[in-house]
């Protein structure tokens, strides 16, 4: 273990980097293990509502601004059904669980770079592999805002606050690595085109 986290001064930032990919994917899986728990074991479950800015005309607001009327407002659902437990678990599971399989497939990338050649098909499969799982990225967005729909649905059947934005970074995330991808296969195309020659 010593020799695992020991910092390396030499000029090997791969290791430097395995430790934080490391560090970042046990921070994340701690994280949706105790939102899974609190997710069920809780009382009550967040939710949003929107709330109507003319229902509240007494609200001092600065000078020059109005009220949007797409404002929303955290409740609490007590003594919530299995239903919306589950319903509040998709609202952030998805992009959770995206980010743990691409720090877990980044891990396994890194460990076979520090282990072997890093120029080799493999290497760049593997970047291929996070490439997809980041552009998995946009599904799990389109999930959790459908589920914070049905969500608060349950709530207010008249209201519904939940709504669907477009997550730009996961397909440029996942275009990286498509880009880094390729050009480390040309690379190692032309590399073995060299030794051959030679």
């Amino acid at each position: 273990m010593r020799r695992f986290t020991k910092w390396d001064t030499t000029g090997d930032y791969l290791r430097q980097l395995q430790i934080v990919v490391w560090l970042a994917l046990a921070a994340v899986l701690i994280g949706v293990v105790t939102g899974l728990v609190r997710a069920f074991a809780e009382a009550t479950v967040p939710a949003d509502l929107p709330i109507d800015p003319a229902a509240y005309p007494g609200a001092s607001l600065p000078a020059g601004t109005s009220a949007s009327s797409t404002g929303q407002i955290g409740v609490d659902i007590g003594s919530p059904t299995a239903w919306q437990r589950v319903l509040h678990v998709l609202t952030w599971f998805p992009t959770a669980s995206v980010l743990l399989a691409a720090l877990a497939a980044l891990a396994v990338v890194l460990h076979r770079a520090r282990r072997t050649d890093p120029f080799t098909p493999r290497i760049a499969g593997g970047l291929r592999v996070i490439g997809a799982v980041l552009l998995a990225g946009m599904i799990g967005a389109l999930v959790e805002g459908g589920a914070e729909l049905v969500l608060d649905r349950t709530v207010d059947s008249s209201r519904t606050a939940g709504g669907f934005e477009v997550a730009v970074g996961w397909p440029l995330a996942g275009l990286g690595c498509f880009v880094v991808a390729e050009i480390l296969a040309r690379g190692t195309r032309m590399r073995d085109d060299l030794a051959t020659v030679i």
